[in-house]
């Protein structure tokens, strides 16, 4: 299989051509491919000649989406014309989306048949990607995932972790909740699924509900630390956009393709155990 990943140099991007790479071709790409524009896209696609595109490139810092039509080029529009250059070739788009694009209101995990309704302009614009894929490219995956973590040193864990090293006492809000996962975890799903054929949407995340508050606490007692993790209380900071208050994922897809995603804590234990052997 020939794979190309269009936002490889960011932290998903880097760990899905690490994984894929390991039993696939994966096809080199510029550090700066601007999804945006439409002719560079297709010129992309048509040079990568590949068999899979997976499209990591996004803007997903959530408080800087609020309100910035940018939100949308990127992860909107450059999905759009992404689709309909993979359509024209013949390529299987991949296409990488968030939980996100639920309200967060249901209560429990949401499916992948469960209704959408984003609440903040992250994932109203994630969402308004997932529709120009099923719109423009008939093959299609749309793997949905949730609280990513494990690409980078600046992740939540590692800074949790560098607080409670030097003993601070932290404070994080327990005002929403999702699945936190690894992303190695999710690199290696997404292996499985391609060799196996899938296409459609998916949700693809490590099983169980956190709130900010119990991840960090988590992350402390794994790691044998003892520095005081504290509630956040008051009101949010100004200009940060809502969360969902439950966005957590379940699939009932994944076990059809033999897919077993390990509990979030169990994820979470496995990372802390290789950030300490490799001296992070």
């Amino acid at each position: 299989m020939k794979v190309a990943v269009f936002g490889r140099s960011g932290e998903l991007g880097r760990v899905l051509q690490r994984t894929l790479s390991a039993r696939h071709e994966v096809v080199p790409q510029a550090s700066h491919f601007d999804v945006r524009h439409r002719e560079t896209v297709f010129s992309a696609v048509r040079a990568a000649n590949a068999d899979v595109v997976v499209n990591a490139a996004a803007m997903s810092n959530v408080d800087r989406c609020e309100h910035d039509a940018e939100a949308f080029s990127v992860n909107a529009l450059g999905p759009r014309w992404l689709a309909q250059a993979c359509e024209a070739s013949g390529t299987l788009l991949v296409q990488m989306s968030t939980d996100h694009v639920f309200s967060g209101e249901k209560g429990s995990p949401y499916h992948e048949w469960d209704a959408v309704g984003p609440i903040q302009d992250y994932g109203r614009s994630k969402l308004a990607g997932e529709r120009e894929v099923r719109a423009h490219a008939p093959r299609h995956l749309i793997v949905r995932t949730s609280w990513l973590y494990g690409g980078s040193s600046s992740d939540f864990p590692q800074v949790v972790l560098g607080r409670a090293r030097r003993n601070m006492p932290q404070r994080v809000v327990d005002d929403h909740a999702g699945s936190p996962t690894c992303v190695d975890d999710l690199a290696e799903a997404l292996l499985q699924l391609l060799e196996a054929g899938a296409m459609g949407t998916v949700h693809v995340a490590n099983p169980g509900t956190a709130s900010p508050y119990a991840f960090a606490q988590e992350i402390v007692s794994s790691a044998g630390l003892k520095a005081p993790v504290r509630v956040q209380t008051g009101a949010p900071l100004i200009g940060s956009a809502p969360r969902p208050k439950n966005s957590s994922l379940t699939s009932l897809v994944l076990p059809s393709y033999g897919v077993v995603m390990r509990p979030w804590r169990e994820a979470l234990r496995h990372y802390l155990h290789k950030v300490a052997a490799e001296g992070m």
